[in-house]
């Protein structure tokens, strides 16, 4: 990825990527249905730049501007921010649907 510009769809991949499985699951059952209120559960910016391969001051920029692009919401709390990508709830309930329903 070093060689290469790191893209906006690059961000969300490893946001998504760093997103632990118990959350994923959550997510995927939850009554809550807004990306931007559930930014809180999201991974932290330390988390993504593991994933991409940079330092903190590189992912806060990429992060910014896939933010900026409205690819991912960020909550900030407590000096630590969290990401969650725009659309990624709905995506993972409808994953969770699926796999219910071709068990049926």
């Amino acid at each position: 990825m070093k060689d290469q510009p790191i893209t906006g769809a690059d961000v969300v991949a490893a946001v998504k990527a760093a997103t632990i499985t118990r959350t994923k699951e959550w997510a995927a059952q939850t009554h809550c249905a807004c990306d931007r209120l559930f930014a809180s559960n999201g991974p932290m910016t330390g988390d993504v730049a593991r994933r991409l391969g940079v330092g903190m001051a590189k992912a806060k920029t990429l992060l910014d501007k896939a933010e900026n692009a409205n690819l991912l919401a960020k909550n900030s709390r407590g000096g630590q921010c969290r990401w969650w990508p725009i659309g990624y709830l709905a995506e993972l309930k409808q994953a969770a649907q699926g796999a219910v329903q071709g068990a049926a």
